[in-house]
């Protein structure tokens, strides 16, 4: 854009000197006009004074010496004469010309100024917009993730306070009937057998019960829901239920290894040793995931009053 204003602005000094030029030969031709006049008033002042002074003395007029100022006086005022008012034309149509040109020339680099202005402009129109509403888009992103948090916080709320309901109310009861059972089962099968007041076929018996209903509590402990528990929380309560398991499994394998020996008529002092190894082995097992299981409910019970 201002490399074609440059070349407009240069144009237009080309023409203002070509028409200062002009001016100076215009002005000249008027001069030689005027000369050409005053020649010939000339000529005819020296024609006279030459014509009246000769005559007196009886010569000829000697107007035939001036001839050539006569004539180069006219040539010289005629084709000034012809000339001059061509050129005046010339240059005056040229000069409005010029100022034409100059005028549009003008024009031109105003409009070009004020395009670039208004392209500028709606730039910038166009940038503040595109920023407003990147703002207002970032905004709404904030309120929307300020709004997602609000009802995350809600729903977690409430998810607290049904999972401490849920420990409450039916966990709660779940574990202590649980432990309960699990005592209950040892107190009814095992003591009784391991005081050896009964006959290998009551102990057999007993033996073969204690197997049967800890298979039974060990499935019916891993059917608790805890479905309302997440994270932390469920893995408390998985560990519960795990631990509480393995502790029934190690006494099914105890009440297994109990029955081979029960099943025989006699037992031999080596075996008895074993016997008694292997029992403590499979009780101190049991107790240490039942102790397990305990933590875990401690810890979760910890963990649910601290929502509060």
């Amino acid at each position: 854009m201002h490399y074609i204003i440059g070349i407009f602005l240069l144009v237009i000094i080309v023409l203002l000197v070509i028409a200062a030029a002009l001016w100076l030969l215009n002005l000249l031709l008027v001069l030689l006009k005027w000369i050409s006049l005053i020649g010939i008033f000339v000529f005819i002042v020296m024609a006279i004074v030459s014509f009246v002074k000769n005559r007196k003395a009886g010569k000829e007029s000697g107007v035939s010496h001036y001839l050539y100022l006569l004539i180069a006086s006219i040539v010289i005022f005629g084709v000034s004469d012809y000339s001059q008012p061509k050129l005046h034309s010339y240059l005056t149509s040229a000069g409005e010309e010029v100022n034409e040109e100059k005028v549009d020339a003008v024009v031109a680099s105003n409009q070009i100024v004020d395009t670039e202005k208004e392209e500028a402009k709606k730039k910038e129109e166009e940038e503040a917009a595109k920023k407003k509403e990147e703002e207002a888009r970032n905004k709404a992103k904030e309120e929307e993730a300020q709004k997602k948090a609000e009802e995350d916080k809600l729903i977690e709320m409430e998810r607290r306070k049904e999972a401490k309901v849920l420990f409450d109310e039916e966990f709660k009861g779940f574990v202590e009937a649980s432990n309960y059972q699990y005592e209950r089962i040892w107190d009814d099968f095992w003591v009784p057998t391991a005081n050896g007041n009964l006959s290998n076929y009551e102990a057999y018996e007993n033996m073969k019960d204690l197997e049967a209903v800890s298979r039974y509590h060990r499935s019916e402990t891993l059917k608790f829901p805890n479905d309302v528990f997440i994270e932390e929380e469920r893995e408390l309560v998985i560990g519960y239920i795990n631990n509480l398991s393995h502790a029934y499994h190690q006494r099914e394998d105890l009440a297994k290894y109990a029955k081979k020996i029960f099943d025989k008529e006699s037992i031999k002092p080596s075996e008895i040793d074993r016997f008694r190894r292997k029992v403590q082995e499979l009780v101190a097992k049991s107790n240490d995931y039942y102790i397990e299981a305990q933590r875990a409910v401690i810890e979760l019970e910890e963990l649910l009053e601290s929502y509060e």
